[in-house]
């Protein structure tokens, strides 16, 4: 049986108001902005939570490299922050700067679930969704991470303020040190190479 194609116009008609958790470089406007999305976003547009049931990891692989990704673990729980999708057409952008669709193939990086239920410190608005990025492996020992990546994260965090800095590093955050032989020992002990 063939799967059914929607027009853009019928994707948009159905699109459910939407929430993101990101618990990575989408921490912050800096990291979200530039992803093919038409909405420019502020720092005061992302509102810290939690997502219950998940273990932020370096997992995510694509192209050498490896990124935070969400694997399953339900006694686990990681920080994060939510931003509202306000379009079918950045939703879809977002997923593709993400390498989050099935036109990736066999080199998908994640798969976007629906998370609302599992969300704590933040009120989901009657009707709407939040929806994150898992990856379905560990592929933490196939690529390296980049200083860079690791920077970007953990300014996020700061960013958000010490309590919330504090519990992104003990829920799986790599914490930034600018000495290259220290910060390689630092990703080491998240089983990772510096790239």
């Amino acid at each position: 049986m063939k799967k059914k194609r929607f027009t853009p116009a019928q994707r948009e008609a159905m699109f459910v108001p939407t929430w993101f958790f990101g618990y990575g470089s989408l921490m912050q406007s800096e990291g979200i902005n530039g992803r093919s999305m038409i909405k420019k976003y502020k720092d005061s547009d992302v509102i810290p939570c939690r997502l219950n049931g998940f273990k932020r990891s370096m997992c995510g692989y694509f192209e050498g490299r490896n990124f935070y990704g969400l694997l399953e673990n339900k006694l686990s729980y990681c920080n994060g922050v939510v931003f509202k999708v306000d379009t079918w057409y950045d939703y879809r952008g977002l997923l593709m700067s993400e390498g989050a669709t099935s036109t990736f193939g066999k080199f998908r990086t994640y798969w976007p679930i629906n998370v609302t239920n599992l969300i704590t410190d933040f009120k989901v608005p009657a009707k709407h969704r939040v929806v994150t990025l898992l990856c379905k492996e560990d592929k933490s020992k196939m690529g390296r991470i980049e200083a860079r990546y690791i920077s970007i994260c953990h300014k996020a965090a700061v960013k958000l303020g010490p309590r919330f800095e504090a519990e992104f590093l003990i829920t799986g955050g790599v914490p930034y040190n600018r000495k290259r032989r220290q910060l390689a020992e630092i990703v080491k002990q998240y089983n990772g190479r510096l790239w």
